[in-house]
């Protein structure tokens, strides 16, 4: 799924997410990057 966040002028306002990283509990290996969250008033959220 793709979803595209237009950005505001100021490149240090971000995108408005909060993300977090997951490794499974048995070999360590790298399960990825997942949204945890969206910031209210963020570009995300409008």
């Amino acid at each position: 799924m793709t979803f595209e966040i237009p950005l505001n002028d100021s490149g240090s306002a971000g995108l408005g997410v909060s993300v977090k990283g997951n490794r499974s509990k048995e070999n360590h290996t790298d399960l990825g990057i997942f949204v945890k969250s969206i910031i209210h008033g963020g570009a995300a959220s409008k």
